[in-house]
């Protein structure tokens, strides 16, 4: 679905929230539940994304606090919409995850299905398809169970639904189910909704060379927003009917119309802006006007600077190193070329660490439910057990006392070794699970170490090779390496190369080979200082030097997912990291004064940082536990002992 179409939808779940509560029977608000209510709706209004997101946390641990369900529905599924806008769609599912309980304990029957199809929305945005079908269906059913009434949910799902089906490239199943949001959304006057699917139909009769279909779709958005006075539906129009006009070649035309839509959603609507920008790229180029179509690029890649592995960033790169050749610019179109083979080799990396993410929590969650399994298998029979012996000692009750002192005598007896098996058992599963994780870590650990080698010695060493034939440019022609665009384009060449080397250290640390593991934490905790607004504090005591090789790797990787989550999350100002070694025993100790979290509701929402700090700590057969609560800063306590981690005399090392 293109920019306008998602557009339409974050619009649409914004503003028509109060329609469907007003619907539902609401109980009575508290006074401060009412207040709640009214500072949500005032948030809706907050134009900055980073601005909101921060004010719907505070308001949602208000509402915790004052019980009121709606109210922390309202703030989770709200900040999963920002973050759809900020295109952040891990955010955007996690989010709308944490909104399920208080959507099972909201007024509005909907609820339930609108955090299933927010998660459905993420998946069909990141390319997985399958993943998508699966909440969509599951949203649907949540659905039919609560309401048969037409709502902006219904109307909502039958829209992500076409969408698969337009991506999956089976666009006549895709219209029957716009057709089914047209009728929902008419029914029930969500005019939103309307226009949502009036856009995804143009864009479809677009891509088909349809125009004249596609302009009726553009009109009727026009009449929708000029309805309900909303000029955002109308710059959608605007843009639309741009795109029609340069399919027909008629290119001032269409200029005046993109430029409209500019004028209007400029310091609003970035992204209508953006997507207007690539239609006005394309006009210029049609017109060989590369004057023009290279200003307007610039525009689009500053405009998209903080998302550099984002579509539009890189397609925006494609087109200007496609006007550099037009205009026969072939040095800058050679940078263009080079930026290009960075990003994109950037963000394979970046998805391939992903793939690797979701590979072990598969593989974990396989595990888990094996040996739940297992468990549950172990537990009936021992049940059934137990039922046998019970009815035999009963029937046998009346017989000889001394015959019944002889079987009681011999039950014990079968007891004490049925429990000393049972805890073989539980000993040999437990080697087993210790075993299975520590495969699980050593594999992700040799996959970071590739892909280390892979950004240090390959992106690392075409990038070096770029700048130094750029730099030779200096020796033939002495007036470019004074221009500024010159000496830009070198400095952001050597921020990439700066940020491609530290990627590759935080994937394989090569400073533990070189620094005994005090030494190396000490480095890390002062680097990760001096790049940001945190103190790091760092002690050690006790002797480390006979510690083996793996086991340094992990416990510095897990003071890394430590220190990562304190200075993306936790907005602390000092942080303490402790490593104690006391002869056998190895304890880790982190504490910040950040904002702290809810340790169970994080574990419930599946945060990956936390699975990963948990696998490594098991796979060491140690033990982690978390002291947090909202506003009152972290403690992790980690302790194992060393010599059931394997750690000395440990020849069998990771790297």
């Amino acid at each position: 679905m293109h920019l306008y179409a998602r557009y339409t939808l974050f619009v649409l779940l914004c503003c028509t929230l109060v329609c469907t509560t007003g619907v539902a029977q609401e109980p009575a608000l508290t006074t401060r539940q009412q207040q709640l209510k009214e500072a949500i709706a005032t948030a809706d209004h907050v134009l900055n994304t980073d601005s909101a997101i921060v004010i719907y946390d505070t308001l949602l641990q208000q509402s915790i606090r004052a019980n009121y369900a709606d109210g922390a529905f309202l703030c989770l599924i709200r900040k999963s919409i920002k973050y759809y806008e900020k295109e952040d769609f891990n955010m955007d599912r996690y989010c709308s995850i944490q909104a399920l309980p208080w959507a099972e304990k909201s007024s509005a029957k909907d609820n339930v299905a609108w955090c299933y199809g927010n998660v459905a929305e993420a998946y069909i945005y990141e390319g997985d398809y399958s993943k998508a079908l699966e909440y969509l269906y599951i949203a649907t059913e949540e659905l039919n169970k609560r309401t048969k009434e037409p709502n902006h949910t219904a109307a909502n799902l039958y829209n992500l639904f076409a969408l698969v089906y337009m991506k999956l490239n089976q666009p006549e199943k895709a219209m029957g189910y716009y057709d089914l949001a047209e009728e929902v959304s008419g029914r029930a006057k969500l005019y939103y909704q309307q226009a949502m699917t009036f856009t995804d139909k143009a864009t479809y009769y677009l891509s088909i060379h349809q125009d004249d279909s596609a302009e009726k779709c553009y009109q009727k958005i026009r009449q929708i927003g000029e309805q309900i006075n909303k000029p955002d539906l109308e710059a959608i129009a605007d843009v639309g009917t741009g795109k029609t006009l340069i399919d027909r070649g008629d290119y001032n035309k269409a200029i005046a119309y993109l430029q409209e839509a500019i004028v209007h959603c400029t310091g609003h609507y970035d992204y209508i802006v953006t997507d207007a920008r690539f239609a006005l790229v394309d006009v210029y180029i049609k017109q060989h006007d590369y004057s023009k179509a290279e200003t307007t690029a610039k525009l689009i890649i500053d405009n998209n600077l903080s998302r550099r592995l984002d579509g539009n960033y890189i397609k925006a790169y494609t087109l200007l190193g496609n006007i550099y050749r037009a205009t026969g610019n072939t040095k800058l179109a050679l940078t263009c070329m080079d930026t290009l083979m960075v990003l994109k080799d950037a963000k394979s990396s970046r998805e391939k660490l992903k793939a690797v993410s979701a590979i072990e929590g598969k593989y974990k969650a396989a595990e888990n439910e094996k040996l739940l399994a297992q468990n549950q298998l172990l537990i009936a029979r021992q049940k059934s057990k137990i039922f046998q012996k019970n009815v035999l000692l009963v029937s046998i009750g009346a017989g000889v006392f001394a015959l019944a002192i002889l079987l009681l005598a011999q039950y014990r007896n079968y007891r004490n070794r049925q429990r000393l098996h049972e805890e073989e058992v539980k000993t040999l599963q437990k080697e087993k699970t210790i075993g299975t994780l520590k495969g699980m870590v050593d594999g992700a650990d040799n996959e970071r170490s590739r892909i280390a080698r892979e950004l240090h010695d390959g992106i690392g060493g075409m990038l070096s090779a770029a700048m130094m034939r750029i730099r030779s440019i200096r020796h033939e022609d002495t007036a470019i390496a004074k221009t500024p665009g010159y000496i830009e384009g070198m400095e952001m060449l050597d921020r990439i190369g700066d940020e491609i080397r530290k990627t590759a250290h935080n994937l394989m640390p090569g400073v533990l080979l070189k620094q005994t593991l005090p030494e190396a934490l000490e480095t890390y905790c002062n680097m990760v200082q001096s790049g940001g607004d945190t103190t790091v504090e760092f002690h050690s005591f006790g002797s480390f030097n006979d510690l083996g090789q793996d086991v340094k790797l992990n416990v510095y990787r897990i003071v890394q997912e430590l220190l990562k989550n304190i200075v993306q999350h936790a907005a602390a100002t000092h942080a303490l990291v402790q490593l104690t070694r006391r002869e056998n025993v190895l304890t880790i100790t982190v504490e910040d004064n950040g904002k702290g979290f809810d340790p169970v509701m994080d574990t419930k929402g599946g945060g990956i940082g936390l699975a990963n700090l948990t696998t490594r700590v098991e796979s060491m057969n140690g033990a982690v536990e978390i002291d947090s609560t909202p506003e009152n800063g972290t403690s992790v306590y980690i302790e194992f002992e060393v010599s059931a981690a394997g750690a000395i005399n440990d020849t069998n090392t990771t790297t």
